[in-house]
Formats: C-alpha cells, sequence, structure tokens
C-alpha cells in the first residue's frame, strides 16, 4: 500500500514539472554523448591532485605535514574535488567531466524551482534553463570546472532553501541544510559569506512587509532570530572545518586571513591582459567585472537585466524577486568594495549568471504583458534571432565555445587579441591530438616508442593536457631547448615571443588563439 500511495505521488510530481522531466532526461543524454570530447582545464589536474591529498588525509592520516603547513600553502577546499577522485580513483578525465556535468545538473534543477518561484510559470521555467544552455561563456566551462560551478549549484540551493523555509524557526530542519550548504559555498569561495548577508536581509524584509500583522519592533525580531542566525553560523563553520583540515589547524588566524585572502591573492600575478596590455594586480581597473560581463553576455541577457531601472519597484512585493537582486546587489558591492584579484573573464562569477538569467526572464515577462500584442511578437523574435545565433555558435565551436565574445566585444577591436580568451587553455587539446594524429604520421622518423627518437614538444601552459592527450605518442619536455616543437598559447606567446616557424594555428571563432611553432633546431634536421 505505501508504495502504490509513493508511486502515484511520484507520477502526480512527474506530471506537474514533466517539462524539467524531459530537460533532465536531454541533459543527461547530451552529457552521456559528449563527456569524452571535452577538454581539460589547465587548473583541473592541481585541483583533482589537491581533492587527492584531503581524501588520503581522511583515510590513511597521510599527509600530515602538509596539513600542518601554514596557509596558505594548501589553502583550497577540497570537498568537491574529493569526492571525485573518491569516485574515480584513476583520474579518468573523461569520468571527471561526466561526473562534473551530472553534478551541475542540480543547478539547473535550481534554476528551475527559482524560475517557477518568480515567475509562476513552467514554460519560462524551461526557458530560464534553455537560456542557460544557450549561454556559451557559461554552460561551456561546466564540464571543466570543479570550483566554480559546485560552488553555483550550492549558492542557488541555500536561496531556493531560503525562499521556502527561512520564516521557520531554528529547530526546522532546514536550518541544518541551510548551515552545511552555507559552509561548502564558504570554503569554495570567499563569496560564500555573502549569504549571511541575504539571510539577515530576507528577514528584514519579510519584517517589514509584515510589520502591521506582527506588530513587533525590530529589534525583538532580530532576538527571536538571532538563535537561527547562530545555529546557522555554527553548523556552517564547523561542517566547513571538519572538511577542510588545513583551515582547521588555526580557526582563527586562517579565518581572518581568508576574509581578506581575495584582495591580497598574491599567488596569481601573470600579467592580466586587457586592451592588449599586461597589467599587474594593483593596474586591473575596477570595471573589470562589469566589462566583461558587458562583451561575453548575450544581448537580450543584458538589455533585460539592465531594464531592472524601470521593473525593480514594482516587483519588490515578489520575495523571490528580491532575494535574486539582494544577492547579485550584495556580490557587486562586494566586489566593488574589496577590490579582489580577479582574472579569466568572469569564471569567479560565474554564479552571478543564473541569478542575472532569472531576473532577466522575469523582466521579459513584465514587459510582454506591458506591450501591446505587436510588439510582444517582434521582442520574441529578436530573442529566438539572439537565440539562434548563439546555439549556432556553441554547435560550431563546441567543446570551446566558453570562449564567446558578443558584437560589443568587437567594437573595440578584435577581443582574442585583446583580452583573455582561451583562459582555462582548454585548446591544447586539439593541438595535441593534432601532432599525434598529422604531424606525427606526415613525419614518420617520430613514428616510434623510443623515447630518444620520440617528438619532444615544449608545451607553454596546460602541459598535463597535452600529455594525455599525447597517448604517449609524443613526449612534453620543460625546456624549450630540448624541444623539437613548441605549443603555445596566444598569451603567453605574446609575452615570450618564441623563435621559429609557424607549424600550424589553432581557431575558435576564426581566430587564432593556439600555435605549433617548429623550432630552430627542428627546422634544421627536416
Amino acid at each position: 500500500m505505501y508504495i502504490i500511495v509513493l508511486m502515484t505521488k511520484m507520477l502526480q510530481v512527474v506530471k506537474n514539472h514533466y517539462l524539467l522531466v524531459l530537460f533532465v532526461f536531454f541533459y543527461l543524454l547530451f552529457s552521456l554523448f559528449t563527456y569524452k570530447v571535452v577538454p581539460i582545464g589547465n587548473s583541473e589536474e592541481y585541483r583533482y591532485l589537491r581533492g587527492k591529498e584531503t581524501l588520503e588525509h581522511f583515510i590513511y592520516g597521510q599527509f600530515t605535514e602538509k596539513m600542518l603547513q601554514p596557509i596558505p600553502n594548501y589553502f583550497l577546499y577540497n570537498l568537491y574535488p574529493m569526492i571525485l577522485v573518491y569516485l574515480n580513483p584513476n583520474f579518468y578525465y573523461e569520468w571527471f567531466h561526466l561526473m562534473n556535468l551530472a553534478f551541475s545538473l542540480l543547478g539547473f534543477v535550481a534554476v528551475y524551482f527559482l524560475s517557477l518561484e518568480i515567475t509562476k510559470s513552467r514554460r519560462l521555467s524551461l526557458f530560464s534553463m534553455l537560456a542557460l544552455v544557450l549561454f556559451p561563456g557559461f554552460f561551456g566551462q561546466l564540464a571543466f570546472n570543479p570550483i566554480d560551478m559546485p560552488f553555483m549549484v550550492a549558492y542557488l540551493w541555500v536561496l531556493y532553501l531560503l525562499i521556502k523555509y527561512s520564516k521557520n524557526d531554528s529547530n526546522h530542519w532546514s536550518t541544518i541544510l541551510l548551515g552545511v550548504l552555507i559552509g561548502i559555498a564558504q570554503g569554495l569561495r570567499q563569496l560564500g559569506l555573502t549569504l549571511y548577508i541575504v539571510v539577515v536581509a530576507l528577514d528584514i524584509y519579510d519584517y517589514l512587509m509584515n510589520r502591521n500583522e506582527t506588530k513587533w519592533k525590530l529589534t525583538r525580531f532580530f532576538k527571536e532570530r538571532f538563535l537561527k542566525y547562530l545555529y546557522i553560523f555554527i553548523t556552517a563553520n564547523f561542517f566547513m572545518l571538519i572538511t577542510w583540515p588545513n583551515f582547521a589547524v588555526n580557526f582563527f588566524k586562517s579565518y581572518i586571513w581568508y576574509l581578506f585572502v581575495g584582495s591580497n591573492f598574491y599567488l596569481w600575478d601573470f600579467g592580466l591582459l586587457f586592451f592588449g596590455k599586461f597589467l599587474e594586480n594593483h593596474e586591473r581597473p575596477w570595471y573589470y567585472l562589469p566589462f566583461f560581463q558587458l562583451i561575453t553576455y548575450p544581448y537580450f541577457i543584458s538589455i533585460l537585466f539592465l531594464s531592472i531601472i524601470r521593473f525593480f519597484k514594482e516587483n519588490l512585493k515578489n520575495r523571490t524577486y528580491f532575494v535574486l537582486t539582494s544577492a547579485v546587489i550584495i556580490n557587486y558591492i562586494s566586489y566593488f568594495a574589496l577590490k579582489p584579484v580577479l582574472y579569466d573573464g568572469i569564471r569567479h562569477f560565474l554564479f552571478l549568471v543564473p541569478l542575472i538569467v532569472l531576473i532577466s526572464v522575469k523582466h521579459l515577462k513584465d514587459l510582454l504583458q506591458l506591450i501591446g500584442k505587436k510588439y510582444q511578437l517582434t521582442i520574441i523574435l529578436l530573442i529566438i534571432i539572439n537565440l539562434f545565433g548563439l546555439a549556432y555558435y556553441s554547435i560550431r565551436e563546441f567543446p570551446y565555445q566558453y570562449v564567446y565574445f558578443n558584437k560589443i566585444g568587437h567594437l573595440f577591436g578584435n577581443p582574442y587579441k585583446l583580452f583573455e580568451s582561451d583562459y582555462s587553455n582548454t585548446k591544447y587539446r586539439e593541438g595535441a591530438e593534432w601532432i599525434r594524429d598529422t604531424y606525427i604520421t606526415e613525419n614518420s622518423k617520430y613514428d616510434t616508442s623510443n623515447p630518444k627518437e620520440m617528438l619532444r614538444v615544449y608545451v607553454c601552459d596546460n602541459a598535463y593536457a597535452v600529455d594525455y592527450f599525447s597517448h604517449k605518442k609524443f613526449l612534453t619536455v620543460i625546456h624549450k631547448e630540448d624541444s623539437d616543437l613548441i605549443l603555445c598559447d596566444y598569451r603567453n606567446k605574446l609575452q615570450s615571443d618564441y623563435e621559429g616557424n609557424s607549424v600550424k594555428e589553432f581557431f575558435i571563432d576564426g581566430n587564432p588563439v593556439l600555435y605549433l611553432i617548429r623550432t630552430p633546431k627542428e627546422y634544421q634536421l627536416l
């Protein structure tokens, strides 16, 4: 009897959310058919190795000497990579990418339910998910980004739980779940700490919207809520500590360091390519993030989001709208106030993309209700044209479509020469495969398994990916003087000015982003 009741409820859920079920089905189908062609990002190996070390610490008690080293020698929160390594101990990157795609699906599910809350429309909820799939700079990097992607998932689910359960007292089960998710979010990125502000902001909002009913003073209201805040904070930090052994070595010192590491991230200072010049950290302009959002976001998303000037006031009574806009505003304030060391375009703020898309979809609904049918059809047609353009680009450039600039970016010149483009250096996979399958075939003297006679390639970045996809048909070397070929991305080539004849260029959107150079040594042998 219990099984029949359970199945009846499940069928009802499927019926109510059949569009979500269809999306999940096709998303998983897409993942299963494409995960093997996903490239390796240049920071993946480092993340998974740190996850492996953390896993060995928990299981075997090894690497304890590294645990005792002062932060920030081992400054990463490795829970998610640790779980992936546990499930994939042989480091098959294809499996890592499949698991990343599967986990990112939880983010899309959160977007669906958040959209349902804000628009009350299942069709618009489906549209929100599809808009993210056709957002090249977002969807294109989910499979090879084991940090910003899980942070995005955790952040979205915290916001959804707040919308659904924030009015409950501290004894409700959601308090513990909120604490755990906030703990994961703040461990993955310091920006997760902004969730505490969102929690308080939502309570103030609820108080102001219902003060005529409660008739409480604000001080009494916060006194009643303080215990819940304390429970969430303790749960979040306890969970973060038990899953982050380095941090737990010296909690207070680590916490103070962690609060400000974003502004003093000395481990990254390789020169930021911005408007064709290499800038040091202190030279990074204040408008770096909004500018990159302007030149990499789809047009209709940017335009609809900026219409917040028109629709903000009338949407304030929408509780979900308030939460999403508050999260965006709080993070922008944090960005401008703390001036974090940013690079790689929008990657560190990847979690803002779903929030901005959700707000934009709500504005679209408001706009369509405001204007006549003639203009409605015009707007819908323009959005469809934009989506078809994005779909064409994504299919043509797959699996490297995360490198995307809209036409605004081209107004300043060639954005692939002016700004960071393939910042995860994923194109090295194509370069490695071409050397393996074409160059060695055309130069048969290198078609050997003798290490002394094998082709030697110096790689400017992402050497692990090149070695992984070489299938051991050639060797990667750490000194360019020992190499026959140099495989180099545009950024490193521009900085280093390597000598030699170009053998082949590898393109994204018709622009060379990776170069294969024959060294003088190799040229003399031919």
